[in-house]
């Protein structure tokens, strides 16, 4: 080959590369245009343009069941007929041309992929199948065709909300009617609203609550993660009359929604100052002085005076009396049976980051040391949230008749978020020594730490509504004394599922300042639970 031909021959084969890429993209507009006559014309003369993608990586025949106002159906089908994939996806979210039409499309057009071979029922990265998008747009029609070529009507996208869900979300009522018709299971729970009744209870649509009701929907499903039942959702919303027809098929006016959201109907009616929820829910026989997950009654978290009238009228209290902590007989040898428990924290997701999966958080490791001259506890803590780390051994001893109060306090920290510090307590006196230096610190004589705290509560009574009044708790780690911890017993609940599941009491742990923890022991004295601030969640390893 001479040198003068081979500047010749690569700018030929530059010249096909750039003619082919504009072939591609052509047929990409002439599909996105509904230019039918055009598109014709090209995939006679190369029916392999059929799976042409654009410069963005989307197929043709994704973009005809979008974008043409005009000739939809005619280009769709000349892209299959020409041999186009109906199963070709546009990354990153799988989004095929099903899904595309189920959205965009006439029934013609889904019907027209469903015959090529399209998978009915392919779902989304974000779980969505065609029939669900169909549900939540309000396509009528489209969803008719799904279901009679036999869509999958109890598909669940990656929330666990069906069809059901996202229509009765988006209010499209007509399209509600038509899933109706085709019995779907109606006490699947998602993680938002729960179960379709709670949908329809918050939209309040009486009209499809009582055609739930009378399809068999459960008055009292399992809750959303959330935590709202049907009767919760009303209440939020402010339907008393919703509200009142559930109460009379059945609904349980104290349950308690999920510890992370766990309030009742009545702390919402509360809330939102509603007189003919709260006059609905009190002649149903709910509980005035129903404790939500952190320790509270309706009362305290009502502001409106009326509504504060009402509830008092009928018994209600702003805090339930407390028995103080020296009251109790606190017998120090059921403490023996602690020994060493392990616990993996966990950070839960926040409702709306878009997180579906809790992140592992760290370890705490509790010992207890009993013997005839005192009682130790050793907590050892490694906890981390993105790049802060907590470090640390905090030891504390007491005498073995008082073992609430400390003696001794010592802290092998990290040196970062956590210093090492020593401190000696005599009476009310604190000597404390860091690298910093001596200090002198004033203890109330009634002082308990955090670490004595978490055993403490092992040890109170169990029955449900029992509230007892801690005296002054020292935070070691930041050295804080902090007023007004109530520890309350929310009574029994499962920790667990299935076969595996342990009956434990529940515990709020309350302070003046806002949420502490929940604790959930069981009956041997063994925390096997906690939550702590609301989103991180220990249990305990076996």
């Amino acid at each position: 080959m001479t040198p003068t031909l081979v500047p010749l021959l690569l700018s030929l084969v530059a010249a096909t590369q750039e003619e082919g890429l504009e072939r591609s993209e052509l047929v990409c507009r002439w599909a996105m245009a509904g230019e039918a006559r055009e598109l014709a014309r090209a995939l006679r003369e190369d029916a392999s343009l059929a799976g042409a993608r654009d410069s963005r990586g989307r197929p043709a025949l994704f973009l005809a069941t979008i974008f043409p106002q005009e000739k939809k159906e005619e280009t769709v089908q000349l892209l299959l007929d020409a041999g186009a994939d109906p199963n070709a996806t546009w990354e990153p979210i799988a989004w095929a041309p099903l899904h595309a039409a189920a959205e965009y499309a006439t029934p013609e057009v889904v019907r027209a992929l469903l015959a090529h071979g399209a998978a009915i029922d392919a779902a989304r990265t974000d779980g969505d199948t065609a029939l669900i998008l169909a549900a939540l747009h309000g396509r009528i029609d489209n969803v008719v065709a799904l279901l009679e070529a036999g869509a999958a009507i109890d598909a669940r996208n990656a929330e666990g909300s069906t069809a059901l869900h996202r229509a009765l979300g988006n209010k499209k009522w007509e399209v509600v009617d038509v899933l109706l018709r085709h019995e779907p299971s109606l006490d699947l729970v998602d993680d938002d609203w729960g179960a379709p009744l709670a949908l329809a209870a918050f939209h309040g649509e009486a009209r499809l609550v009582e055609r739930l009701l009378a399809a068999g929907a459960s008055v009292n499903p399992p809750f959303s993660i959330r935590g709202f039942t049907p009767l919760m959702s009303a209440a939020r919303a402010g339907h008393a009359e919703i509200a009142r027809l559930l109460l009379e098929r059945g609904a349980d006016p104290d349950a308690i929604g999920a510890a992370r959201y766990g309030e009742g109907a009545i702390h919402l009616a509360g809330r939102e100052a509603s007189l003919p929820l709260l006059d609905a829910l009190i002649a149903h026989g709910a509980d005035v002085n129903l404790l939500n997950s952190e320790g509270h009654t309706p009362l305290a978290l009502t502001q409106d005076a009326a509504a504060r009238s009402l509830l008092e009228t009928h018994g209600a209290l702003e805090r339930l009396p407390a028995v103080d902590l020296g009251e109790l007989e606190l017998e120090v040898w059921r403490l023996a049976s602690w020994g060493e428990r392990r616990y993996r924290f966990q950070r839960l997701p926040r409702h709306g980051s878009g997180e579906k999966e809790p992140s592992e958080a760290g370890t705490i490791v509790l010992a207890t040391e009993v013997s005839a001259t005192g009682v130790t506890l050793r907590d050892t803590y490694d906890l981390h949230a993105g790049a802060r780390r907590v470090s640390a051994v905090v030891t504390t001893r007491c005498r073995a008749n008082d073992w609430l109060s400390p003696t001794r306090i010592e802290c092998a920290g990290d040196g970062g978020e956590m210093p090492s510090f020593t401190a000696t307590v005599a009476g009310s006196q604190a000597t404390v020594r860091t690298a910093e230096g001596t200090q002198q610190r004033e203890l109330p004589a009634d002082t308990v730490t955090l670490e004595a705290l978490l055993r403490i509560v092992a040890l109170l009574p169990r029955a449900k509504g029992t509230r007892v009044a801690l005296p002054h708790v020292l935070e070691t780690g930041e050295w804080g004394l902090r007023e007004g911890y109530v520890v309350t017993s929310l009574g029994p609940e499962l920790v667990g599922a299935g076969e595996g599941a342990l009956p434990c009491t529940k515990f709020a742990v309350d302070r003046s300042y806002g949420r502490a923890m929940v604790l959930w022991v069981d009956a041997g004295g063994i925390v096997q639970r906690m939550l702590v601030d609301g989103d991180k969640l220990a249990e305990l390893i076996p």
